[in-house]
């Protein structure tokens, strides 16, 4: 299994999130971020140039900016709780084997949140076991950072962030080949703390 699908099962722990049911696709679609409608490829959202030096590039979203190691595709999807609708976004980048996620959905006010439930979903839809588990506050927003260790079969190992910011929850991801890696790729700190909102 590539990366890319891997990280494609981590929406399943985005959606966990919503604890009031259980979530269901209803619709999705994927393009490129950067990618116009009309398929004419358009500079980077933000802008092309990297981030101070760090060889990542500014991303501009819907509330947010990111900066990821490359231009990232961008797939939505509507789910479906008993909270209500939601529309979870993804966006993905596949660089050297390692996929770079962050993927976000705005929820119903009242919703009942989990950050641990969520990267516990994260590690099942993975087939991996949640490790390092850790609350943290981000920006003044509760976060929990977390790993999955011995997913796919153990051939690969995440490292997370989940965050809440008033109506929208953040997932900020990386997968790499190993089955317990220890260290997360030094591009994966520097996506994960580059996000403002």
């Amino acid at each position: 299994m590539t990366a890319k699908r891997a990280v494609l099962m981590l929406a399943s722990g985005l959606t966990l999130l919503l604890t009031a049911g259980c979530a269901q696709t209803i619709s999705g679609s994927g393009t490129s971020a950067t990618t116009p409608v009309s398929g004419q490829l358009s500079p980077a959202p933000s802008t092309a140039r990297a981030t101070a030096g760090s060889g990542l590039i500014p991303y501009k979203g819907d509330r947010f900016t990111v900066s990821m190691p490359g231009r990232p595709v961008k797939s939505s999807q509507r789910v479906s709780s008993a909270a209500g609708p939601v529309k979870l976004t993804q966006l993905l980048v596949e660089k050297d084997g390692t996929a770079f996620n962050v993927a976000y959905g705005d929820y119903p006010a009242g919703a009942q949140l989990d950050l641990k439930g969520a990267a516990r979903g994260s590690a099942n839809g993975m087939k991996g076991q949640l490790a390092d588990a850790k609350q943290v506050t981000y920006r003044g927003a509760p976060a929990l950072d977390f790993r999955i260790v011995n997913a796919l079969g153990g051939t690969v190992t995440g490292f997370g962030r989940d965050l809440v910011v008033i109506d929208r929850v953040y997932q900020l991801f990386v997968i790499i080949f190993g089955a317990n890696v220890k260290t997360p790729p030094a591009e994966y700190l520097l996506m994960r703390d580059s996000l403002t909102f």
